[in-house]
């Protein structure tokens, strides 16, 4: 029976004696890659650390989890491949050989902050140090609009990375949220705010016509989101109603880009901004007429 307390770290303190473990550097649990997964990425890796574990720590790199497995294990059967990829992306994983579903062959892994063994033709095991890639991935995802969307952006050269030494400056632009706050402040005090709203209207149509995709994509986004809340929580939950009629997508997929969770596409994104850009124009001309 293990000891309960003891003079001697080692005796309470250790790895649980017959369980089977895996240990996370302090680098790796505060890097951008591992805070930011997804929950189909966390339960992925879970799977295949389980599967590490069961292998004693020795088949890394060889390491075999089929599709079914991830799904007994909780992950959708379609968003296998979308958490393959980002997992890859992000650095953690490799996939060493991609299998097939016509000849029933599973992929197989390596993780990479976990030593690799691969036998020689001796006979004996030599051993590769964690090559760990998932160092890089702040440097070259700092232009994803939020963590869980960093499976649909592809890599890119750091020197052109939105904010990086050698970008372009980005225009000054005042930010949507503040304009609407000002509006909104102005119009409950008596004042007109023609001034002010059509700013919004000026700041949030300036940004569809510099295709915001090419340059600043993800402040761009942050001050959609930010304005989209602000005229959200000032009008009413109603306006979130009106505004999902109008974008043509589901509350769900409008809460969760609000929350930063996931894109709503292109166009949709363009129909908010026009959106916003109209409603504050119509909330001037409403509050200098009454």
């Amino acid at each position: 029976m293990a000891k309960r307390v003891s003079f001697k770290r080692k005796s309470v303190a250790g790895p649980p004696k017959g369980q089977p473990w895996v240990w996370h550097s302090a680098e790796l649990r505060a890097s951008p890659a591992w805070r930011g997964r997804s929950m189909k990425c966390v339960r992925l890796l879970e799977r295949l650390e389980l599967e590490h574990m069961a292998n004693a720590g020795l088949e890394n790199g060889r390491l075999i989890v089929s599709y079914l497995q991830f799904v007994e294990f909780g992950i959708g059967r379609r968003l296998i491949a979308p958490a393959i990829a980002e997992a890859e992306q992000r650095g953690l994983i490799e996939v060493v050989h991609r299998g097939t579903r016509l000849k029933d062959v599973p992929n197989r892994y390596r993780l990479t902050y976990y030593a690799t063994g691969k036998k020689t033709q001796t006979g004996a095991v030599e051993w590769s140090a964690p090559t760990n890639e998932w160092r890089l991935f702040g440097e070259r995802f700092q232009n994803c609009s939020s963590p869980s969307d960093a499976s649909r952006f592809t890599f890119q050269q750091s020197e052109n990375i939105p904010g990086g030494k050698h970008s372009p400056e980005p225009a000054e632009t005042k930010d949507p949220s503040n304009v609407f706050r000002d509006a909104f402040q102005r119009s409950k005090s008596g004042l007109p705010i023609i001034s002010s709203a059509p700013s919004a209207a000026h700041a949030i149509s300036s940004r569809s016509e510099n295709n915001p995709e090419k340059t600043n994509r993800a402040p761009a986004l942050a001050e959609l989101r930010a304005a989209a809340a602000e005229w959200i929580d000032r009008t009413g939950r109603g306006e979130q109603q009106r505004i999902v009629e109008q974008l043509g997508v589901t509350r769900g997929a409008l809460s969760n880009f609000l929350a930063g969770r996931r894109s709503i596409g292109t166009m949709a994104e363009k129909a908010l901004r026009d959106y916003l850009a109209r409603a504050a124009a119509a909330a001037s001309v409403t509050a200098v007429t009454e």
